[in-house]
Formats: C-alpha cells, sequence, structure tokens
C-alpha cells in the first residue's frame, strides 16, 4: 500500500519544481523582452523625428540640424552644415 501511495506524491512533487521552474524562466524573459521593448521604442521615437522642422526626418536628412540643406547635393560636405535650429518646436 505504501507504495502507491508514494508514486502519486512525486508525481505532484515533481510537478511543483516543474511549475517553479517554468515561472522563473518567464520572469527571466519577461526582463529581457522588456528591455529591448524599451529601446526599441527609443529608436522608433528617433526615426521620426524631424529637430529642424524642414520636413526630412533626421534619418533620412543630411543635416538634422541645419533647415537649409535636407539633402547631400545641397552641401559639398557634412562639415558645411550648421547648427541652426529653429526657436520653436515644429
Amino acid at each position: 500500500m505504501k507504495k502507491a501511495q508514494a508514486d502519486p506524491m512525486k508525481l505532484i512533487v515533481v510537478a511543483v519544481i516543474l511549475l517553479i521552474a517554468m515561472v522563473v524562466i518567464i520572469m527571466i524573459f519577461r526582463g529581457l523582452i522588456g528591455k529591448e521593448a524599451k529601446q526599441a521604442e527609443g529608436t522608433i521615437d528617433k526615426i521620426g523625428a524631424d529637430t529642424d522642422c524642414d520636413g526630412a526626418n533626421d534619418i533620412i536628412d543630411y543635416c538634422p540640424k541645419d533647415p537649409d540643406v535636407t539633402k547631400k547635393s545641397d552641401v559639398s560636405s557634412r562639415s558645411d552644415c550648421k547648427d541652426n535650429l529653429p526657436a520653436k518646436p515644429c
């Protein structure tokens, strides 16, 4: 009789250990995914930004702080870009 009672008890102990392990693994992945999501959110915000209000997003704007220059053909090099940000935000 004792052997029959021991088998269900082993099953319960193994199930509890597996459940605890799964919870720990889920918490680890939630932490990793949460950090990556915050990093991606910051990157997405930068993609849509137009710092100099010239209509070209900073990611494609050759001089993101110079409203007079939006493409490479407007200046000979990046050193010609000026820091002429508008007084008020777009």
